[in-house]
């Protein structure tokens, strides 16, 4: 296996431990309302980690976005701007539903959502019929999941009723 292979999949399984991971502390701070919480990991996730990172790694910064278009920059702004409206509603929904159904159900439908669309609204050339049908299985497959996994939620709430009514 060549280095550049191992470094990107070293940084894939990093990442992905990073992504499944970031909303563990939640569980040893229950006394806390969400807005803080959340309000420490905007901080760190959107604002600190990202400068630093961008700092460290990109020499000369700040000449790089100098020579950026203000059309290019407003672009980034609006997409910035959505995808902190979307970190903000699925903390929102996490709290609502609960970490694992959550993440479950919160994921698996923007997943399946983030494959299709593009594939809807500009399908790459050459998309062959047999490379359509694989990925709409793989859809089925994550929808079912999905599905699986709202349906585990209800009956682990049904479950806690339950037993909540004995005592």
């Amino acid at each position: 296996m060549t280095d550049s292979l191992f470094y990107g999949l070293a940084l894939v399984l990093g990442a992905g431990a990073c992504q499944g991971s970031f909303m563990l502390p939640t569980k040893w701070i229950k006394g806390w309302v969400w807005e803080n919480y959340w309000l420490i990991f905007s901080s760190t996730a959107y604002l600190i980690c990202p400068w630093v990172l961008a700092l460290a790694t990109i020499p000369r910064l700040f000449e790089v976005y100098a020579q950026v278009s203000i059309g290019s920059l407003v672009s980034v702004a609006i997409y910035g701007t959505g995808w902190g409206f979307g970190a903000l509603t699925f903390g929102l929904a996490v709290d609502a539903l609960g970490l694992a159904l959550g993440f479950a159900v919160i994921l698996g439908v923007a997943a399946t959502a983030g494959t299709l669309v593009p594939l809807l609204v500009q399908p790459p050339q050459g998309f062959s019929f047999a490379q359509g049908a694989m990925t709409a299985a793989s859809l089925a497959v994550m929808i079912g999941g999905v599905a699986i996994c709202s349906l585990s939620g209800r009956w682990k709430e049904t479950e806690d009723t339950f037993f909540c009514s004995k005592h």
